[in-house]
């Protein structure tokens, strides 16, 4: 079982780090570091979730993820939702990335599965009562 609080501190860490390493150029290592604070960022905001920090520390790191380069809307989006309570929100938030996988051609690792939408389910239902998860290619098939 993991240690929830420190891995939020770990990646608060991380994500203040990389701020202090953000620069001002447009190149390729601005990019990277790009990456690495939505990774942080994401990392953070889950490990907030699991410890049910919900609003007081999920929230803000939530928050930065939106608009931010190169994280994608409909995550961030859902994070927001599931840190705020907002339901309707998360739950509209996770179809959007439930299609943002529907229309891919390419899947991490090449395994076609909405694994993030799988994700923020859980997170959500760990929260309070969800629908299920529509029927979709990406998602296991529910049991007969």
């Amino acid at each position: 079982m993991s240690d929830w609080l420190e891995q939020l501190e770990r990646e608060a860490g991380r994500y203040h780090d990389g701020e202090s390493r953000l620069g001002d150029s447009e190149e390729d290592p601005r990019q990277r570091q790009l990456t690495r604070l939505g990774n942080a960022a994401w990392g953070a905001g889950l490990s907030a979730l699991m410890l049910g920090r919900c609003d007081d520390e999920a929230l803000p790191v939530a928050g930065s993820l939106q608009g931010a380069d190169g994280f994608p809307p409909a995550v961030a989006g859902a994070f927001v939702g599931l840190a705020a309570g907002d339901r309707e929100g998360a739950a509209a938030a996770i179809e959007d990335v439930l299609v943002s996988f529907e229309t891919r051609d390419s899947f991490l690792e090449d395994v076609p599965v909405a694994d993030t939408v799988l994700c923020l389910h859980a997170l959500a239902a760990a929260r309070w009562p969800v629908a299920p998860l529509r029927e979709s290619a990406l998602l296991p098939r529910a049991s007969s």
